[in-house]
């Protein structure tokens, strides 16, 4: 490959980043936080008011806002990528702006926990479905390439999903059956995701990785899931760690992930 060829290359690259990857980034981010708002809301009304929520809707329909080009276009029309990611896009963003019905549902109290994680859950995993048509395009000379970002990616997602799901289980009472299975299964599919996904990791975020893997959060983080794991269904799971120490050590680690995964793509 030329010079010429690898600065066309480069320059496809930022491009890809600034006008999809970035934007949807963001979008993911607001959606999982107003997941988390409304599954808890879903649980027990009184733990989220109508107004925090949708003031969380805003910023989310501002974010996907930012993956719109007028009425009937996103940002991926017109750049010059693989076809499939368009189309990916426009499913994404279609299935963000049809949220308004569950809530005005959770709004007025309607909505139980399952549907409202399930169709949230779903709007947050088409997104990922941008992330695979992505492949290819990131130069693997240039920075981790779309599948490292991608299992990175959803390696996040499971992380919100598991503080979304505990959180629900606190205001429950018990983490048993559903909620257990699902939290069983978000813990090893992020485990499992980096594991994968940190082995081909680049410079520099390879180094802010090895960073975070060895920092107190992350260690009390994986402590925090274990014995959750260890208490078996119940009440104990739910409250088997303060919410205090889950919510700081949570919170570290994805941001933590959320900047590696940014270093990753650059």
């Amino acid at each position: 490959m030329t010079t010429a060829q690898d600065v066309s290359r480069l320059r496809q690259v930022q491009r890809v980043d600034a006008a999809v990857r970035a934007p949807l980034s963001a979008a993911v981010a607001a959606l999982q936080a107003e997941r988390a708002a409304a599954v808890r809301r879903a649980t027990d009304t009184s733990a989220v008011r109508p107004d925090e929520l949708a003031e969380l809707a805003r910023r989310t329909d501002r974010a996907v806002a930012e993956l719109r080009l007028g009425e009937h276009r996103t940002v991926a029309d017109g750049e010059e990528l693989p076809r499939a990611v368009a189309g990916r896009l426009e499913a994404f963003v279609t299935a963000a702006e049809r949220l308004g019905p569950l809530r005005t549902a959770l709004r007025e109290g309607r909505a139980g926990w399952t549907q409202t994680y399930d169709q949230y859950t779903s709007t947050v995993s088409t997104a990922f479905g941008v992330g695979g048509a992505l492949t290819g395009i990131q130069d693997a000379e240039l920075g981790s390439d779309a599948r490292v970002l991608l299992e990175f990616s959803r390696a996040g997602e499971a992380l919100a999903r598991e503080d979304t799901i505990l959180a629900g289980a606190r205001l429950h009472g018990s983490l048993g059956g559903e909620r257990l299975r699902l939290f069983t299964g978000a813990v090893e599919l992020r485990r499992t995701l980096t594991g994968s996904a940190v082995a081909d990791l680049r410079e520099p975020a390879r180094t802010e990785w090895r960073a975070l893997a060895g920092s107190r959060a992350y260690a009390v983080l994986r402590t925090a899931e274990d014995e959750i794991l260890a208490d078996g269904p119940g009440a104990r799971a739910a409250h088997a760690v303060p919410r205090d120490t889950w919510d700081t050590a949570h919170a570290r680690v994805r941001d933590g992930m959320r900047s590696v995964e940014t270093d990753a793509a650059t």
